[in-house]
C-alpha cells in the first residue's frame, strides 16, 4: 500500500495540529521523513509540534534543516523565530521575522512578534514604534497592548505602563493577564494592599494560573501575612501540582518558617514520570545538605527509568546534580568519569559537565586540570563569574601567583570605605543608619536561612530591596550609585580582566537585599555568578568585631569540597562602611558569637550594555 501523497496527507497534519495532536503529527512524519521535503509547512509543522511535547533539541534540529530547504517560507522562518525567541536568542529571532515579512509586509502576526523580539533586544524604540503602529491598526488585539505595556515597564515609564494595562481592564475588566500585570507594577512600587487586590481580581476571573496563585501568595507574604501567604501557596500547589516554580516557591517559603517538612508537596506530587518535580526535589536536597536523599532519586531518575534514560534535557540537569552527590562522599573520580561519559554524548553543550569535572579536579588537588577546564569555560560563557572564581582558585592551586593575581588584586580592586560623611542636606552615616536600622529589622521575619544561599543562622530580606520606596532605602541606593560611579571611573579598562573588560559609565542594580546574622551567624565563602560588581553596607555590627576576626568580610577562601586553603584578605566591619569588589571573589565571613545583631545591605551591580 502507497504512502498518502503530500496534497493529501499534509492537511491532515495541518488539522492535527490544530487539534492539538502533536504526538500523531510527530510520528506520522518521522514514518514519512522524506514528506520534510515536499514543502516549507511540514517542518513547520514537525518543529512545533516537538516544541509542544518539550522536545526542543529534536525541534531545533527540524528547523535548522527546514531553512536551509526552505530559506524564505514565511510561516517556517516565524515559527523558527518564536522558537528563538523562547530561547533567549532575539537577534536571530529579529532576522527570521524580517524574512518572513519580505516575504508577506505589514503580516500583522510577524510584525507583532517582531516587535516582541525587538523588546527583548532592548531595542527599544524600534519596538515602540512597530508596537504604536499595530495598535493602531489592531486596537482590538490585547496581546499587542499586554507586550507594549510590558515593553514600557522595562523602560521604567511605569506611568505609561500602568497606563496602558488599565486601558485594557477599561474594557476587560476581568482580564487576568493586565489584572496580574498591573499587579506586578503596584508590588514593584511598594502598593501591596493595591497588588494583592489586582491579584484576587485575576484568580477570581475563572481562568487562574500558577503564576496568580505564587504571585498573590509573595504579596501576602510581603504584608506580612504569612498564614494567609501559606494558604494561597497551598490551594495553588493542590491546583497545579505539577508547576515546577510555583512548588519551588512554596519549598523555599515553608524552609524560612522552618517547616517540618518543606518539600513535603513536592513529593507527594512527584514521580518518576514527572522528572521535572523528581529533579527540583533533589535539587533543593542537596542544597540543603540532604545528600543520601538526593542520590537516592537520581540514581532511580538515571538508571532505573526507562522512560528518561535517553532524554537529554534530564541528563543536562541531573548528571551534574549526580556529580555533586558523589563529590560530596570524595568520590571525585566517580563524578569526572560520568561526567566524561555526558560529555562525550553531548559535545555541543559540554559546560555542565565541564564545570563539575573542573570543582572534582580541584577537589582532587589538581590545578592542572582544573585550570584548563575553568578557562575553557571562560571563554565559553566569559560573562559567568562563577567561571572566573573558579579558574582563580586552579591558579592559586596551582602555583599560578600572577594569573591569579591579576583576577585577585585585593588591594586595588577592593574597595572599604565609609560611604559619606555630610552632605548639603545633613545627612550623615550615623542620621542614615539610625532610620534605616529599625526599619530594616522589621523585615526581617523569616525563622530560618534561605535555601540556596551561604547565609547561615541569620535571615535575608524577600524581594529587590531597593524598589522599597521608603526614603531611607530610596536615599542609600542613590548615595551607593554615586560611590560605584566613582569606583568604575577610577579602574582603567582591559580588554582580557573579566571585570575590568566591562567597564561602563552606565550600570544598574541586578539585586538587592538586607542580611540580618544573629548568634553563631556566617557566610559560607561564596561568589556572585549573576553579578559583576558586588558591595555591602554595613548598618550595625556587634561589638566583638574588635576581637578575633568575629564578623568579619573574608576573601579569597575556596568553599569546596576536598579543597582547603586560607584567605587572602579582609575587612573589619563598621557601621556605615561600604564595601565594594568583583563579584567572582570568594568572599565570606566568620561567625558571630553574641547575641548581638550584624545587619547589612548587599547588591550587585551589572552594566548596562
Amino acid at each position: 500500500m502507497t504512502n498518502p501523497s503530500p496534497a493529501i496527507l499534509i492537511p491532515q497534519l495541518i488539522n492535527a495540529y490544530k487539534r492539538g495532536d502533536y504526538s500523531y503529527v510527530v510520528s506520522t512524519l518521522e514514518n514519512s521523513p522524506a514528506l520534510v521535503n515536499a514543502d516549507g509547512v511540514v517542518p513547520q509543522l514537525l518543529g512545533t509540534s516537538l516544541r509542544r511535547i518539550g522536545q526542543d533539541e529534536k525541534a531545533l534540529k527540524v528547523f535548522e534543516r527546514g531553512i536551509k530547504k526552505f530559506p524564505i517560507h514565511p510561516d517556517l522562518c516565524n515559527s523558527f523565530g518564536n522558537f528563538l525567541l523562547e530561547k533567549a536568542q532575539p537577534e536571530k529571532a529579529i532576522l527570521l521575522y524580517r524574512r518572513s515579512l519580505k516575504v508577506k509586509p505589514k503580516h500583522l502576526d510577524y510584525e507583532y512578534n517582531l516587535a516582541r523580539a525587538l523588546a527583548a533586544a532592548h531595542k527599544y524604540k524600534e519596538a515602540e514604534i512597530l508596537f504604536n503602529d499595530l495598535i493602531v491598526k489592531r486596537p482590538e488585539n490585547i496581546n499587542v497592548q499586554l507586550a507594549y505595556a510590558t515593553l514600557l515597564d522595562e523602560q521604567e515609564d511605569v506611568v505609561g505602563a500602568e497606563k496602558a494595562l488599565k486601558k485594557i481592564l477599561a474594557t476587560n475588566p476581568q482580564h487576568p493577564s493586565a489584572l496580574n500585570n498591573l499587579g506586578n507594577i503596584q508590588r514593584k512600587n511598594g502598593n501591596f494592599d493595591k497588588a494583592a487586590k489586582s491579584y484576587r481580581a485575576a484568580l477570581n476571573s475563572g481562568i487562574t494560573n500558577a503564576t496568580l496563585y505564587r504571585n498573590l501568595a509573595s504579596c501576602l507574604i510581603l504584608q506580612k501575612e504569612y498564614e494567609s501567604g501559606m494558604s494561597i501557596f497551598e490551594k495553588g500547589a493542590t491546583e497545579f501540582p505539577l508547576d515546577v516554580q510555583l512548588q519551588k516557591e512554596f519549598a523555599h517559603f515553608l524552609w524560612t518558617q522552618n517547616h517540618s517538612s518543606p518539600f513535603l508537596f513536592i513529593e507527594n506530587s512527584m514521580t518518576l514520570n514527572t522528572p521535572a518535580l523528581v529533579l527540583l526535589f533533589c535539587e533543593l536536597n542537596l542544597q540543603v545538605e540532604r545528600f543520601e536523599v538526593a542520590r537516592h532519586w537520581l540514581e532511580k531518575l538515571l538508571f532505573n527509568n526507562s522512560n528518561t534514560s535517553s532524554r537529554k534535557d534530564i541528563h543536562l540537569a541531573a548528571v551534574p546534580l549526580y556529580s555533586q552527590v558523589l563529590r560530596a562522599s570524595n568520590e571525585f573520580q566517580a563524578a569526572i568519569e560520568i561526567c566524561n561519559k555526558y560529555h562525550k554524548l553531548y559535545k555541543r553543550t559540554p559546560l555542565p559537565f565541564l564545570v563539575e569535572k573542573g570543582y572534582s579536579y580541584l577537589g582532587l588537588r589538581d590545578g592542572r586540570n582544573a585550570e584548563d577546564i575553568f578557562a575553557q569555560c571562560c571563554k565559553i560563557a566569559p560573562e559567568n563569574q562563577g567561571f572566573w572564581t573558579m579558574l582563580s582558585t586552579a591558579q592559586r592551586l596551582n602555583g599560578n601567583q600572577k594569573a591569579y593575581t591579576d583576577l585577585c588584586n585585593y588591594e586595588t580592586m577592593v574597595s572599604a570605605t565609609v560611604l559619606f560623611e555630610n552632605d548639603e542636606s545633613g545627612i550623615d552615616s550615623a542620621n542614615l543608619i539610625a532610620h534605616l536600622q529599625p526599619y530594616l529589622q522589621d523585615l526581617h521575619k523569616s525563622k530560618q536561612h534561605p535555601i540556596g544561599q551561604s547565609l547561615r543562622n541569620g535571615s535575608q530580606t524577600f524581594e529587590d530591596l531597593f524598589s522599597d520606596p521608603n526614603e531611607f532605602v530610596q536615599l542609600l541606593r542613590e548615595q551607593i550609585l554615586a560611590r560605584v560611579s566613582a569606583f568604575i571611573s577610577s579602574r582603567s579598562p582591559s580588554n582580557k580582566h573579566p571585570f575590568l573588560s566591562r567597564l561602563s559609565n552606565e550600570f544598574e542594580f541586578k539585586g538587592s537585599w538586607s542580611v540580618r546574622l544573629v548568634s553563631t551567624g556566617f557566610h559560607k565563602s561564596h561568589y556572585h555568578s549573576d553579578g559583576w560588581l558586588s558591595g555591602v553596607f554595613y548598618v550595625d555590627v556587634p561589638k566583638e568585631v574588635e576581637q578575633g576576626g568575629n564578623g568579619w568580610l573574608l576573601f579569597g577562601k575556596p568553599d569546596i569540597q576536598g579543597l582547603s586553603m586560607i584567605e587572602d584578605y579582609a575587612i573589619k566591619p563598621e557601621p556605615g562602611l561600604l564595601a565594594l569588589f568583583p563579584s567572582y571573589m570568594w568572599h565570606g565571613t566568620n561567625p558571630i558569637t553574641s547575641n548581638q545583631q550584624r545587619l547589612t545591605v548587599a547588591f550587585d551591580i551589572i552594566p548596562v550594555k
